[in-house]
C-alpha cells in the first residue's frame, strides 16, 4: 500500500498526535474503509470495526516514515513523500 504525505496533511497535522499527524492523515486516505488509523513512532495500526469487534492490522513504518515523525514533532522542517507499506 502506498502512502502518500502531502503538504497539505504537513500543514493539518498535529505534532506528537498519533491520530492526526501527516502519515495518520494520509494513511486514512490510503485506507478509506478503515474506522480509524493510529501511527506510533515505528507502526502503523489500521482498525476496523464490524459491529461486534475490531480487527487491527499493523503494520511496521520503513526508515523514512519513522525520521519523518521524529522530525514533524521535534518541530523541524518537512517535505511531502511518500512509502510503501506492506
Amino acid at each position: 500500500m502506498k502512502i502518500v504525505v502531502t503538504q497539505s496533511d504537513i500543514e493539518l497535522g498535529t505534532p506528537d498526535s498519533c491520530a492526526f499527524c501527516p502519515i495518520a492523515l494520509a494513511a486514512t486516505r490510503a485506507y478509506p474503509d478503515a474506522d480509524y488509523v493510529d501511527v506510533g513512532p515505528d507502526r502503523i495500526e489500521v482498525h476496523y470495526w464490524d459491529g461486534c469487534k475490531t480487527d487491527i492490522v499493523f503494520r511496521d513504518l520503513p526508515m523514512i516514515a519513522q525520521q519523518f515523525i521524529e522530525d514533524f514533532d521535534s518541530g523541524e522542517t518537512v517535505q511531502p513523500f511518500e512509502f510503501e507499506l506492506s
